[in-house]
């Protein structure tokens, strides 16, 4: 059993909402490098990871492009207020995906929470920042709540 989680840019508990009018736009993106790289471009910095993230994706299944947006549409709400452990949420100020309002509800729904709010850092501040990132958790770890 796990004695305590962590949660880097966690989709907002009530469900990521896409749009059932983007599924066919979503459709042209399994087979095309452009568009792709246009979705990974503004979240990662570094470019030649950016250009790796976007070859992974191509290789991905491509039902996974029509899948994964439907499977975090989910509300978890429920199923969240019953982790009794402590979960260290990490959040990005800049994130283009998930705004301040989503993650700190996301944090209220858990017992025993805390957000770590990071500026000037996107949606992957693990793959920006690993060491600072690394750092944070191993304290949250470390700390006896």
């Amino acid at each position: 059993m796990a004695k305590k989680l962590v949660f880097i840019s966690p989709s907002p508990i009530k469900g990521y909402r896409t749009p059932k009018e983007s599924f066919p736009l979503l459709s042209l993106y399994r087979n095309s490098f452009s568009l792709v790289e246009s979705l990974i471009y503004p979240i990662i910095k570094d470019r030649k990871l950016a250009r790796e993230l976007v070859k992974d994706a191509l290789r991905m299944d491509p039902r996974g492009f029509l899948e994964n947006p439907k499977a975090l549409s989910e509300d978890l709400t429920e199923e969240a207020k019953k982790i009794k452990v402590p979960v260290l949420l990490i959040w990005g100020d800049k994130d283009p995906l998930v705004t301040k309002a989503e993650v700190e509800e996301t944090a209220k729904v858990f017992k025993k929470s805390h957000l770590v709010i990071l500026n000037s850092f996107g949606h992957c501040p693990h793959i920006d920042d690993p060491e600072r990132v690394f750092k944070i958790m191993e304290d949250f770890i470390e700390e006896v709540l």
